[in-house]
């Protein structure tokens, strides 16, 4: 499995690299953010953690947005 930050934008989401900071992407007007934990094998990601720069943690639908971008239905 491989965990790297996320936020949830009202456009979606936008994943990046731990070596980044939430709050490097506090201008996007963030609605949740935290961590999301890939599987690549199960074909899921699940939204995990919040995020402690920006104060707010994953919404209640992040895990299936997540889901659906990183691996898209046929």
């Amino acid at each position: 499995m491989i965990d790297i930050k996320y936020i949830m934008t009202s456009k979606g989401p936008i994943i990046f690299l731990g070596s980044l900071s939430h709050v490097d992407f506090k201008h996007f007007n963030p609605t949740s953010a935290g961590f999301v934990s890939i599987d690549i094998d199960k074909k899921e990601a699940k939204a995990i953690k919040s995020s402690f720069s920006l104060g707010i943690g994953p919404g209640g639908n992040d895990s299936d947005i997540l889901t659906l971008m990183l691996f898209p239905k046929k």
